[in-house]
């Protein structure tokens, strides 16, 4: 794989008015190769990991890694929750992750239909 020309930038997408999830897109070279998505309860000081892509040709380069701890570090502070996710691929990402896979839900994150 060449050197990156412009590098590697994360960009930050806070929620939209009036929701909680949130979503950080990594690109390299100006050229989306992975994103994650998260949603938070600033009441409960709670997050969820909703969703972690890194494109095929990019993976096992840290890029995911690097993707949830830009996640965790725009909410310091948070209890986090991952729930497993559907695939294999997925799954085994997910199994290397240190997080909880569930907990009792968010009682304002409940009660909301963005989830």
């Amino acid at each position: 794989m060449p050197a990156p020309e412009q590098g590697l930038i994360l960009a930050a997408h806070p929620p939209a008015a009036g929701t909680l999830t949130g979503r950080i897109e990594l690109r390299l070279d100006n050229n989306a190769v992975g994103s994650v998505t998260d949603t938070c309860c600033p009441a409960c000081r709670t997050a969820v990991l909703d969703y972690v892509h890194v494109a095929a040709e990019h993976r096992r380069l840290g890029y995911g890694r690097a993707l949830i701890a830009a996640a965790r570090a725009r909410m310091p502070g948070y209890t986090w929750t991952a729930p497993l996710p559907d695939g294999g691929t997925a799954q085994a990402f997910r199994t290397r992750i240190p997080y909880p896979r569930a907990a009792p839900p968010c009682v304002h994150r409940a009660a909301r239909t963005d989830h």
